[in-house]
């Protein structure tokens, strides 16, 4: 759908946007492997979330690249509604509702 949207009406907005994701995806990547992911979660929450236990690289979660990601993201979602996306689309763009009932009582 976005790249359909790209090449009819050329954006940087949309092109920032596809980045965001690109991004996205590359930190999603480079996440340690777990066989279960459950299990590091609620070994790390016993540990009350000390940042020496945390079974993920939290240096990467906080870097200022990654929330840049998320900002081109949503301005790549406003951008698509103004060109007609709908809204539940372009929202879905940016990822929210992903988790939308996943259990996070864990946190």
């Amino acid at each position: 759908m976005l790249r359909s949207c790209v090449r009819s009406a050329p954006s940087s907005a949309l092109r920032s946007g596809r980045a965001g994701w690109r991004s996205e995806i590359q930190f999603i990547r480079q996440l340690q492997s777990s066989p279960d992911p459950c299990g590091s979660l609620q070994a790390w929450q016993r540990k009350h979330f000390a940042p020496s236990a945390s079974p993920v690289n939290l240096d990467a979660v906080t870097d200022p690249g990654l929330n840049a990601a998320e900002d081109k993201i949503t301005i790549a979602s406003r951008r698509m509604q103004t060109l007609g996306v709908s809204a539940g689309a372009a929202r879905r763009f940016t990822g929210d509702g992903m988790f939308r009932g996943v259990g996070l009582g864990l946190f």
